[in-house]
């Protein structure tokens, strides 16, 4: 046997077993976004402007996954990444 999936491959595993052997083998990541959401001023689910400042305090800029209103379809790194950039951008 070569892979915990043998049966699975050669067709003779039971439901019970690809279901244990999927129990076993497979997890999910859940990527917070959205918790301190960017969007425009008329939002009232918006913490931040869309130049990431929290709005009603002064000084105050975010640009991590919570910026994020929703979620990218890939990992959030690259989108974490962006944000930095951009409030570089906005701070220079």
């Amino acid at each position: 046997r070569l892979s915990p999936a043998g049966d699975l491959v050669a067709g003779s595993a039971s439901r019970d077993g690809m279901r244990a052997l999927l129990d076993s083998s497979t997890y999910t990541y859940f990527h917070q976004v959205g918790t301190c959401a960017m969007g425009p001023d008329d939002d009232p689910d918006a913490v931040l402007d869309p130049h990431l400042r929290v709005r009603g305090v002064d000084g105050l800029r975010v640009a991590d996954a919570s910026a994020m209103p929703t979620i990218v379809r890939g990992n959030t790194y690259l989108g974490c990444v962006m944000l930095a950039e951009r409030l570089a951008d906005l701070m220079a």
